[in-house]
């Protein structure tokens, strides 16, 4: 399972964030992230190898989690 990283917004948004049943929502989608990080729509054009992944809360989706990962390839020097 991927490790979390989360960059210093993310951390002030979820720790301000006062609703708990939206805050298990990003929770369980950043659960099925890091289980398999090539999950939602991935993007195209300049934003090639990012992945968005919808979060919904009383059936309206509040927004997109963008996903950044780098592939990792086994690079030989000769």
């Amino acid at each position: 399972m991927l490790p979390v990283v989360y960059l210093p917004q993310a951390e002030r948004y979820l720790k301000k964030l006062k609703d708990k049943h939206l805050k298990d929502e990003f929770k369980k989608a950043i659960f099925r992230i890091r289980e398999n990080p090539r999950i939602g729509e991935a993007k195209s054009g300049d934003l090639r190898g990012i992945f968005s992944l919808d979060v919904f809360h009383m059936p309206v989706k509040i927004m997109s989690l963008l996903i950044v990962f780098q592939s990792l390839r086994m690079v030989t020097l000769s």
